[in-house]
């Protein structure tokens, strides 16, 4: 169980690097199988699997809550955990001053996240089309950015 689970937080590790890299495609989450029920010790036990795996393989990287949430995300909606991504952002504008911060959600409760995410981000500027990922902005966010990178208010996607 634990080499499967190494051999896949790797593979959603390598996947969301490309994703960040590329910035091209679209970050995508499956589907979350219909009449799946979960065993919350279950979930427990692969969050902490996960959580330990990453520490060791991301100690040098300022991302490792994009990249822990999106793996997390990805595991726990294949076991049935319909758990939403969520993507908050702050500064936009500036590149120096920008600041994200990405954590999970489960029924509109923050879920294995120690931080208060909502108070540094709290509007809400929509999911992306099929709900499984939502973003948010913050403070020192600039109108502009909308206009200047053809993203479309409670969409948040390119046009």
């Amino acid at each position: 169980m634990v080499r499967f689970i190494l051999i896949k937080v790797c593979y959603f590790i390598f996947r969301a690097w490309l994703l960040r890299r590329d910035g091209t495609k679209r970050l995508k989450l499956p589907e979350v199988p219909s009449g799946l029920s979960y065993d919350e010790k279950e979930i427990e036990d692969t969050v902490s699997r996960v959580d330990s795996i990453l520490s060791l393989i991301l100690r040098s990287t300022r991302h490792i809550c994009y990249y822990r949430s999106y793996v997390l995300a990805v595991i726990l909606r294949e076991k049935g955990l319909p758990v939403v991504l969520n993507v908050g952002g702050r500064a936009l504008w500036s590149p120096v001053r920008m600041k994200a911060h990405c954590w999970l959600t489960l029924d509109e409760e923050r879920v294995y996240e120690k931080d208060n995410s909502f108070d540094l981000y709290p509007l809400e500027m929509g999911y992306n089309s099929d709900r499984s990922i939502r973003y948010w902005i913050g403070e020192d966010f600039d109108e502009g950015v909308l206009e200047d990178e053809a993203v479309r208010r409670g969409h948040s996607v390119r046009v």
